[in-house]
Order: C-alpha cells, then sequence, then structure tokens
C-alpha cells in the first residue's frame, strides 16, 4: 500500500483522474481521493459462467483529458479477476500513446495457482512484461 500511495503522490495534482476497474479493493479507491484525485470506476462484465471480464474498449473511453493513470489490480482483490496477457499488451500501447502511467497492484500474484500443485503458476506482470512476457 505504500507504493501505490507515493507512485499516487508522484502523479497526481489535485483534480486529476484515475481509472479504476470496478469493484476495487476500497483502500485503492480511497488512496486516489487522499492524493486530491479522483477515481474513475469501470465495471467489470459478471458472466453467467462465473467468468469475470473487462472491456478495454470501455475502460480506454473512460479516459478523459484529466486522467492521469489506470489503476491495474491483477490479480485482483476482490473478484480474483486477472488480466489476460493480450489486454497487458492492448493497455500497455494505449497508455504510451497517450503518455498515461499504468499503476499495477500485483501484490496477489502469489496466490495464482495453475491447480497442478502448491507451486505458484506463471504470472505475467505489468513491470516485466515488456522485457520478459512481450
Amino acid at each position: 500500500m505504500n507504493a501505490v500511495v507515493m507512485a499516487m503522490q508522484a502523479i497526481l495534482d489535485e483534480g486529476d483522474e484515475v481509472i479504476m476497474p470496478s469493484p476495487a479493493w476500497p483502500n485503492a479507491k480511497q488512496v486516489v481521493a487522499i492524493c486530491g484525485g479522483v477515481n474513475v470506476a469501470v465495471a467489470f462484465e459478471f458472466h453467467a459462467d462465473g467468468a469475470i471480464t473487462l472491456d478495454l474498449d470501455t475502460l480506454f473511453a473512460a479516459v478523459t483529458e484529466r486522467t492521469r493513470a489506470i489503476f491495474i489490480n491483477s490479480p485482483s482483490n476482490p473478484t480474483g479477476w486477472r488480466m489476460p496477457l493480450a489486454d497487458m499488451q492492448r493497455l500497455r500501447d494505449f497508455c504510451r500513446e497517450r503518455g498515461l502511467w499504468i499503476v499495477a497492484d500485483e501484490v496477489y500474484n502469489h496466490f495464482v495457482y495453475d491447480g497442478q500443485g502448491p507451486a505458484p503458476s506463471f504470472f505475467c506482470s505489468c513491470a516485466t512484461t515488456p522485457t520478459v512476457c512481450w
């Protein structure tokens, strides 16, 4: 949480927006407010089969001239949603083109299991994907 607070303090001015998939951990939303920013929620899509998805076109449409960052919590608390690699690539490209920050909270990555035993499955991080995954 300290790292998220410091990142938001570094990039936000009063009234700047942070796009955040929702529902989101309440503390993540409050950090934006504490730093003078405005949280812009973009709803996850919940499907009948139990799948949870995030429509990137809807996320991108929420961006305005006041947007400074997109906050991604993957694996997500509270939903468990994980951002697919192809979506990470689209997000990266979108943010690079517009000069936006990606604030990636990946603290739950060690809880990702592939069902084959106790070892965590491979987790692709927003921070390492430019060199490792992409």
